[in-house]
């Protein structure tokens, strides 16, 4: 299956699927487990959709994937004919990443809030699972307005819901993000940071990683993920029970 993006760059999804299901199958997290949430092929199809809608907004420029760990959005953005740096803090390194399949290392820094990066040098920044986990949000969201050249992107995937279902059993197992957000206040936050939404919704109302699950309940609930995954774009879209969805996504501009 091919997925047609901006700019003419056509992703063979097939092909994609194949390298990183391979990738995530043949190495180990630091603890030793499967890289879980790359190793299910519904999981990985998301990531691709991503890739997809951020290579439609961008285009043809330069893009910073900011916490790249694993690298798999650097892996997909590349093949859509964007120019990605990979870029992560030195505590998130890892042995190996799907960005050396580009061609792409990721660059790494003890620096937990400051980007080795000049003012006004980047077209987009993309926060995949990244924006919650950072040291200090308000120093964090000042640098990336910095680096963002005017006009430029601030696109922002898989950050936690407060009112997620899935959030509320973390609570339960001890496994919910410690920062979890509205919709409404997040989408305030970035404002007041210096950025214009274009996009603000609920994603992932059936959740797709289940990394916190193990021994029989995980295969469980990816089977049931598998069978009902082209729904979830429809459920994310009722307005009552698109509240309760996984995630929160925003597609930013900064401000001229």
């Amino acid at each position: 299956m091919r997925s047609r993006v901006r700019g003419g760059v056509r992703a063979d999804r097939h092909r994609e699927l194949t390298a990183i299901l391979e990738f995530a199958r043949s190495v180990a997290d630091g603890e030793g487990k499967a890289i879980r949430h790359l190793d299910d092929a519904a999981s990985v199809r998301r990531y691709c959709g991503k890739a997809d809608e951020v290579a439609a907004v961008v285009g043809n420029g330069r893009i910073l994937d900011w916490g790249c760990l694993y690298g798999q959005m650097t892996y997909l953005l590349e093949r859509r004919g964007l120019t990605v740096v990979p870029f992560d803090v030195e505590g998130s390194r890892r042995p190996r990443t799907l960005c050396e399949l580009v061609g792409r290392t990721p660059m790494y820094s003890q620096d937990p809030v400051k980007l080795p990066f000049e003012t006004a040098s980047f077209e987009a920044v993309l926060s995949s699972g990244t924006l919650e986990h950072v040291a200090d949000p308000e120093a964090s969201l000042r640098e990336i307005h910095r680096i963002l050249r005017p006009g430029g992107h601030f696109i922002i995937y898989n950050l936690p819901n407060r009112f997620s279902w899935i959030e509320w059993v973390g609570l339960l197992r001890g496994t919910a993000h410690e920062r979890r957000y509205l919709l409404r206040e997040a989408g305030e936050w970035l404002v007041r940071a210096g950025f214009e939404l274009l996009v603000a919704r609920h994603e992932n109302v059936l959740p797709c990683t289940f990394s916190s699950l193990s021994g029989g309940l995980r295969p469980m609930f990816l089977t049931v993920n598998r069978l009902f995954a082209g729904l979830d774009p429809l459920l994310s879209r009722i307005p009552v029970l698109s509240l309760f969805g996984t995630n929160l996504t925003f597609i930013c501009r900064k401000w001229n």
